[in-house]
C-alpha cells in the first residue's frame, strides 16, 4: 500500500484494494475557534465516487492528563 506522493496533508488507505488516496492539500493557516479549538483543514484531495473530492479536518485537543514513560500524571512534569 502506498500513499500518493507530494505535499498532501493526509492519506486514506483502502486495505482491500491496496490503494492510497490523497485527503487534501493545505488550504489555510491553522485555525483557532472561539472556544480555543485548534484545527487544520485539507481539501482538494482524490476524487471520491466520481462526485466529490476527499478532504479532512484535523482537530487538536489537550488532555488534562499526560502519559510519560508509561506513567499517567494529572499535571505535566509530575510523576
Amino acid at each position: 500500500m502506498k500513499c500518493p506522493g507530494g505535499l498532501i496533508g493526509a492519506c486514506q488507505v483502502d486495505h482491500n484494494s491496496k490503494k492510497g488516496y490523497n485527503l487534501g492539500y493545505v488550504q489555510s493557516n491553522p485555525q483557532i475557534a472561539a472556544n480555543g479549538e485548534l484545527s487544520l483543514q485539507y481539501s482538494g484531495g482524490s476524487e471520491c465516487h466520481h462526485q466529490f473530492n476527499r478532504s479532512v479536518r484535523i482537530v487538536f485537543s489537550c488532555s488534562k492528563r499526560m502519559v510519560r514513560d508509561g506513567v499517567t500524571t494529572s499535571k505535566c512534569g509530575e510523576r
